[in-house]
């Protein structure tokens, strides 16, 4: 802009362009005012890698405490899974059957075992309380429900022998333990 107004010159446009660049200068210092602030407030590299070497070691930490809860898990699971099956293996080699009532849906859950000792539920494995209720003789049935209904109301466990008849088969004698869950 100088060398043409010396070449030409204009001092009017002079006087306009060195407004205009003051005026630019002064919004360029205004702007700098609002982004100075943060701009100082960068951390320096040397502090970034501290930070990433901090947190990295704190993931590290966590990653090895995980680890120890999965492997720890992972033995609760095994011997879960050992202690079922000597479950399993003392009910059949004691013929007895395990059962659990939803007291909210009134259906009841049979293993296997139970199933065939009762001789209900061997398709889908459970079946409404009043069909088991149904196949205790006559006789036994009123005394077993008060028992269980006990039992529902206190939390306290009972023992109840009593007399099923399954279909198809011969009455047969049980014995029956539980209590509330």
């Amino acid at each position: 802009i100088e060398s043409i107004i010396f070449v030409y010159p204009v001092y009017h446009l002079s006087g306009a362009m060195k407004f205009l660049t003051a005026v630019v200068s002064w919004a360029a210092v205004l702007a700098l005012v609002r982004v100075m602030p943060r701009a100082l407030s960068f951390r320096s590299r040397s502090e970034l890698e501290a930070e990433v070497r901090q947190r990295t070691q704190e993931l590290e930490e966590l990653n090895e405490r995980m680890r120890a809860e999965i492997e720890h898990r992972e033995e609760i699971t095994r011997s879960l899974a050992t202690n079922e099956e000597r479950l399993r293996l003392a009910l059949q080699a004691g013929r007895m059957g395990t059962w659990d009532w939803n007291l909210q849906t009134n259906m009841v859950i049979y293993d296997e075992m139970q199933c065939e000792i009762v001789g209900i539920g061997r398709d889908t494995g459970f079946v409404h309380a009043s069909q088991f209720f149904d196949l205790v003789h006559p006789d036994d049935r009123e005394k077993l429900t008060r028992t269980v209904q006990n039992c529902i109301a206190t939390g306290e466990a009972y023992l109840a022998e009593f007399r099923v008849s399954p279909p198809g088969g011969e009455m047969r004698w049980l014995a029956g333990h539980g209590r509330i869950v």
